[in-house]
């Protein structure tokens, strides 16, 4: 690995992602490895340094400009990785992605809702919580059998 950071020095490559997409590749390989031969070890043990190192680097430039080409190929990825975690049924990936789809999401967003005028936002935002509220109490099962799968997530 130091060789091909001392080679991306040489090379003059400023990408971050070129310095942490490769370690976190061999993280999240490592974890899976381990997971396969551990059948007790959870996904948030196994997986969580290479989904770490595959997203928080790159989440300043993301939110330093929100519309770039490196936003899309970060919420793609986010979208991949959540998607993946559902269909496999893991929590770290799962959370993961989640959280870097929401930030993409919110760093987008957020310039238009502040752009917004105060009462309509106090508008939307209070129709919104009281739709949401409605909707709790109508699904407080299913709030819970969410909370159990989620729980019975590898």
């Amino acid at each position: 690995f130091s060789a091909w950071v001392a080679q991306l020095l040489a090379w003059d490559i400023d990408v971050v992602e070129a310095y942490t997409a490769p370690l976190a590749l061999i993280l999240l390989i490592i974890g899976l490895v381990v997971m396969r031969n551990h059948e007790e070890v959870r996904t948030t043990l196994a997986l969580s340094p290479g989904l770490v190192l595959g997203f928080v680097p790159s989440l300043f430039l993301v939110l330093d400009q929100p519309a770039s080409m490196r936003a899309l190929y970060w919420g793609s990825a986010a979208v991949i990785g959540l998607a993946a975690g559902i269909y496999v049924r893991w929590l770290a990936p799962v959370i993961a992605g989640s959280l870097a789809l929401m930030t993409v999401l919110m760093a987008n967003l957020g310039p238009l809702i502040l752009d917004l005028d105060r009462w309509s936002i106090f508008g939307v935002l209070g129709a919104a919580l009281l739709g949401i509220g409605i909707r709790w109490e109508q699904n407080v099962v299913g709030g819970k059998a969410l909370l159990l799968k989620l729980a019975h997530l590898r």
